[in-house]
């Protein structure tokens, strides 16, 4: 069980093509230590779960515990992408641990309702999978009249879900 008083920390994983959503500023609120990945156009996926492992163990060593993954997807999907996308989630889920305070976000770079649609399907995806999920999932939907790169006023959708097991 980690430590209450344990700084707390995020890890952002921002998906290859993906650019800097403003509504994701307001997720790192209350982290004392943020780690941004980006996976870089050619990089394979084991090469970059490898990156975030070592990371992750960098937090870890310096005690911060990881409370909260955001995953930024870039807009745009095909069936590849999909199915990769479920893995890197389910991948940044597994990271938290299991208290009421872990939270899996996950947002995307541009708005539109193909993307919101997309967003909600990987949450349900994640929900029903085998083992429920331990976190809450918090879907954060990029608005149309949100400032391309931070600022003051964002308005967003965000909806938030959490599922166990029945034991």
């Amino acid at each position: 069980m980690p430590d209450a008083n344990a700084p707390r920390g995020c890890l952002v994983l921002m998906e290859r093509g993906a650019s800097w959503p403003a509504e994701a500023t307001r997720e790192l609120r209350g982290s004392s230590s943020v780690v941004v990945l980006t996976q870089a156009a050619a990089e394979h996926h084991s090469h970059l779960w490898k990156r975030v492992a070592a990371r992750c163990d960098e937090l870890s060593s310096a005690g911060v515990v990881l409370t909260v993954t955001l995953f930024v997807c870039a807009s745009g999907t095909n069936h590849v992408r999909s199915e990769s996308r479920i893995r890197s989630a389910a991948r940044l889920l597994a990271l938290l641990p299991r208290n009421d305070s872990a939270r899996l976000v996950l947002t995307a770079d541009r708005p539109g309702k193909t993307t919101t649609k997309q967003l909600l399907q990987l949450a349900a995806v994640l929900l029903e999978g085998p083992a429920g999920t331990h976190a809450t999932i918090r879907v954060v939907t990029p608005s149309s009249r949100s400032p391309a790169v931070g600022g003051e006023k964002v308005e967003s959708t965000a909806v938030d879900a959490a599922y166990a097991p029945a034991r």
